[in-house]
């Protein structure tokens, strides 16, 4: 360091400092082979490395990099030639180049992360589709869409769907089952990729009393009647029917619509109970699991209901605070 002035020479000695302590206390590298007395000696590159990779998950770039400034600086004060300074060492360049590369991209990851939708309580659903109605008599031209969107929205959160399983249903997969209820045709999902099939059967009226039948055969029986036929979407932009033709929604026309729905139903209460974009059409299948959940229906049934095919389902579930307080009331 006495090549140095006097400033840098504090600076190098605590980042000496600051790359001994990890050696010794990470590493597990004894003091003496860190830095060598004898002259001619080196650092262990290898070990610069695995400093470099550490430290990049908590220190800025410009620190790290002083720190090795610092560790060349002991190289020459041991005589070692330039040509082998750490500076120059091509696997040290690249572990630091590939550390904040990947540093760097987990925070902008973080940063753009979209957050986690909120689970729709069945008492939300519940009172969106009481507003809809009421808006439906209101505005008599609204009619056709309000009564698809009551369809799409109970099919999507007692048939615990996803987006694109909503997207392709035709007028054909609904079909009433023996004895009352709906019994829907899943051709395929996210897991059936080979498009094997499956069915959902929904209950005429859950145990709630929530009647999932009639809102779904309303929407059957109104399209069928303008035209529709079997193969046409269920779910149409604009929910008009010239001559049976009709065009499906994307998927991210359902996470649109239900903001829509929302934020009409949220703008007449002051203050807003919640954010808007804290839900999306996942918010149905996660809100339909949790409401079963907390109903007492097994994770077992939940997932053969919902088609999940692993234990991702328990991410889903998100208890309400009065399910939470029930751990408490039977103790």
């Amino acid at each position: 360091s006495r090549a140095v002035g006097g400033s840098s020479a504090t600076t190098f000695a605590t980042a000496r400092q600051r790359y001994l302590r990890f050696c010794v206390e990470v590493a597990g590298v004894a003091e003496r082979e860190v830095f060598p007395h004898d002259r001619g000696c080196d650092v262990n590159h290898r070990l610069v490395c695995l400093f470099i990779t550490h430290a990049a998950r908590t220190l800025a770039k410009s620190t790290i990099e002083g720190t090795i400034s610092a560790l060349a600086d002991w190289q020459r004060s041991k005589g070692l030639n330039p040509a082998f300074s750490i500076n120059e060492d091509p696997l040290v360049k690249l572990t630091l180049r590939q550390a904040f590369r990947c540093r760097e991209g987990s925070l902008r990851q973080a940063a753009t992360a979209p957050r986690e939708k909120l689970a729709l309580p069945l008492n939300l659903l519940n009172e969106l589709l009481c507003w809809s109605q009421s808006q439906a008599v209101v505005e008599p031209g609204s009619m056709s869409e309000r009564v698809q969107d009551a369809c799409w929205l109970v099919l999507g959160f007692f048939g615990m769907l996803r987006r694109s399983e909503l997207a392709a249903l035709r007028v054909r997969d609904v079909q009433p089952a023996d004895g009352g209820g709906i019994v829907l045709w899943i051709r395929s999902s996210k897991t059936d990729q080979q498009g094997v099939g499956a069915t959902v059967c929904l209950a005429e009226t859950s145990s709630s009393g929530f009647p999932v039948g009639s809102f779904v055969r309303h929407h059957v029986g109104r399209i069928k009647a303008a035209g529709a036929g079997g193969d046409q979407p269920l779910v149409s932009r604009g929910a008009k029917w010239a001559g049976g033709i009709g065009s499906s929604w994307r998927r991210e026309a359902f996470t649109q619509r239900l903001r829509h729905i929302l934020s009409e139903w949220a703008a007449a209460r002051n203050p807003v109970p919640f954010e808007v974009t804290q839900f999306s059409s996942h918010s149905l299948r996660r809100g339909g699991a949790t409401a079963a959940y907390e109903a007492g229906v097994s994770l077992e049934a939940i997932m053969r209901h919902g088609r999940w095919r692993s234990n991702a389902v328990r991410t889903y579930i998100k208890e309400s605070v009065r399910a939470r307080m029930e751990v408490v009331r039977a103790m």
